[in-house]
């Protein structure tokens, strides 16, 4: 725990070396008692639990004696497997999903930084949620999730994932939502 709270090096080391050992001892038991999640799935939830167990630790979570840190994981990974079931469930709220926004018009005349901007503002009304285009962004220009978490606010490469997937999740909702512009994107993507 004392590694978690750390910010230095060898202290996030050890710490994602306890999550790697970790995840293996979580998905023993959780792939048992939830045998129809897919690998994407558990990536998520995983995700979410790192999250979780990070920010409870830096909050000052103390543990008794007789509880070991690998078996106090394993219950947040199944109560954060529980949330992503139940809001599978809920289904996706159509009030999540914006209207249809313009797609960037890109042009060969526009400077590569204005196609950028033109793309993050479009990304930003498409996701809602700034932190997580900038995740998107970095992570589609090469960045490791060790490299985002090094120049954004995120406090751990679990954090990242999940903003990288959320914000995944919220294009695919939309471009299935607005199938038109997703044919625009697709002729977009292929033309360049």
């Amino acid at each position: 725990m004392q590694a978690i709270r750390e910010e230095e090096q060898a202290g996030q080391q050890a710490f994602r070396w306890f999550l790697e050992q970790v995840k293996d001892y979580a998905l023993g038991y959780l792939q048992r008692k939830y045998p129809h999640l897919t690998t994407a799935d558990w990536e998520t939830i995983l995700a979410n639990a790192n999250l979780t167990l990070v920010q409870r630790v830096r909050k000052g979570l103390q543990l008794q004696a007789e509880t070991k840190l690998s078996s106090y994981y394993v219950s947040v990974a199944d109560f954060a497997t529980l949330d992503f079931l139940r809001d599978r469930q809920k289904g996706i709220a159509e009030d999540e999903i914006p209207d249809a926004v313009q797609p960037p018009q890109i042009v060969e005349e526009m400077e590569a930084r204005e196609r950028a901007e033109a793309i993050r503002q479009w990304l930003t009304q498409v996701i809602g949620n700034e932190q997580q285009v900038q995740v998107l962004l970095l992570h589609t220009r090469g960045y490791s999730h060790q490299d985002i978490v090094a120049v954004t606010d995120y406090d751990s490469e679990g954090a990242t994932r999940n903003a990288l997937l959320k914000g995944k999740q919220k294009i695919a909702r939309y471009l299935l939502r607005h199938p038109e512009q997703a044919q625009h994107i697709r002729t977009l993507l292929l033309d360049k």
